[in-house]
């Protein structure tokens, strides 16, 4: 027998995604030619098999992917059991795991007891992607592709323009003292026209903020912020983030807070976002622990993980309309937040949400809900109502654990699905309102049978 052959990648995925995780795979050879993958492309039926194939070849690899769906990460009944039999081995033979959010997913509470909290990688994201594929190429001291950019197709006055410009850098290029000349001419023309249409006062505060480049191809150009720099040794307390950014004459718009770009700035107490930022980062503000007030604007579309954990000074937060879905983790021990308005544009509240937010007296969960979380609201002590409206159909595991204050509870008859400990250790609830004539079916779910005594009727 032969020696086993070595693998950078071992890709851990369930059957029903193999279409969309082969596109994944195909994605990361483009990028990465010389990459090595493990992927089981005829499935596992026996235990013999995972044994001989399954564990060889993590073994074999450097580190492992998984592609997490609903398909991959579903606990009980219609689970992926091989998946997460790959998952504990890797860990016990103390391989990285990399999870990849497939559609949207998120993961459950068993990743989450297993391996704590880990950064995750939105498939649909593609500065995520690009940040693992660079991560990837440096673990495997692999060669990284650029991927090819769409060329922009000229008007005549713009190639025009263009012409005009090479020839004026040639003149440049021969006469110093020109050059010379005609950059003091353009940076007081710059200034000058920023003065008029901006306001010079917005651009001397942003110094400061360190930004990377999304798209420099195509009209409308776009940057991210990607962090800031130290004022005078100091971390700035007040931040106002530029709608727009200038850099070697080309003006570009501000789209995204990058993931981590403010993580950690202990003494930053508030931060305003202009109205051209779609998209918040993944851990963008976690550990501010000063922030007490941020303003939100409409064009935000999505909120990342963890996005303002930890913000223990944070009183509360209006989420625009324009959010679909709340995060893992997004306000996971706010311990000052009192207030939170959740608009009905909200289709899912996911776990760890509103995590030890100690501070909150009562939520309004709006009719747009479908989900709520494991442990979206774990040890929210001050929380003494909760009315679950009839969109409703599932909560998760721990939803209510530790909220100790609770004192009653309403559940629809769209909820099909309550998971374990939802209300342990809620000692001062007095009673769980459901709709008339279900008591017998609520009675059946595991969650309530020490609770029967306080279902209520009505």
């Amino acid at each position: 027998m032969g020696e086993q052959k070595k693998y950078d990648v071992f890709i851990s995925y369930s059957r029903k995604d193999l279409e969309e995780v082969s596109t994944f795979v195909e994605m990361l050879k483009t990028r990465i030619p010389t990459l090595e993958v493990w992927m089981d492309l005829e499935g596992i039926t026996a235990a013999d098999e995972f044994d001989e194939k399954i564990i060889s070849a993590i073994d074999a690899s450097s580190y492992v992917i998984f592609a997490v769906s609903p398909n991959s990460n579903s606990i009980g009944e219609g689970s992926s059991k091989w998946t997460k039999k790959e998952l504990v081995y890797a860990k016990n033979t103390g391989k990285k795991v990399i999870p990849v959010l497939l559609n949207g997913a998120e993961l459950n509470s068993w990743f989450l007891f297993e391996f704590g909290r880990v950064d995750c990688i939105d498939s649909s994201n593609k500065h995520q992607i690009e940040k693992l594929l660079k991560n990837i190429a440096k673990w495997s001291n692999k060669e990284l592709v650029k991927p090819q950019k769409e060329k922009k197709v000229l008007t005549l006055d713009e190639q025009q323009l263009l012409n005009e410009a090479r020839t004026l850098k040639d003149r440049i290029e021969k006469n110093k003292r020109v050059a010379k000349i005609a950059l003091i001419s353009v940076l007081a023309l710059s200034v000058l026209t920023i003065s008029i249409v901006f306001g010079i006062n917005r651009y001397k505060a942003y110094k400061a903020i360190q930004y990377t480049v999304l798209n420099d191809s195509i009209a409308p150009y776009t940057i991210e912020i990607s962090g800031f720099e130290l004022i005078n040794g100091y971390i700035p307390k007040k931040i106002s983030i530029p709608k727009k950014i200038k850099k070697n004459d080309t003006t570009y718009l501000v789209t995204r807070i990058g993931d981590g770009a403010f993580s950690g700035c202990t003494s930053l107490t508030s931060v305003t976002i202009p109205n051209s930022v779609t998209e918040i980062g993944q851990d963008a503000f976690i550990g501010c622990r000063s922030l007490i007030s941020i303003t939100i604007p409409n064009s935000i579309t999505s909120i990342g993980w963890w996005a303002f954990s930890n913000c223990s000074n944070l009183t509360s937060i209006t989420i625009p309309s324009s959010v679909i879905w709340i995060a893992s983790g997004v306000f996971y021990n706010c311990s000052s937040l009192t207030y939170v308005t959740i608009p009905n544009s909200v289709t899912k509240i996911g776990p760890y949400a509103f995590y030890k937010c100690s501070a909150i007296t009562s939520v309004t969960i709006p009719n747009s809900v479908t989900e709520i979380g494991d442990k979206a609201f774990w040890d929210c002590k001050s929380l003494t109502s909760v009315t679950i409206p009839n969109s409703v159909t599932e909560i998760g595991e721990g939803t209510f654990e530790g909220c100790t204050s609770l004192t009653s509870v309403t559940i629809p008859n769209s909820v099909t699905h309550i998971g374990e400990r939802a209300f342990v250790g809620c000692s001062n609830l007095k009673a769980i309102y459901i709709p008339r004539g279900s008591k017998a079916r609520f009675a059946k779910m595991y969650c309530l049978e020490d609770l029967q005594h306080l279902l209520v009727e009505r």
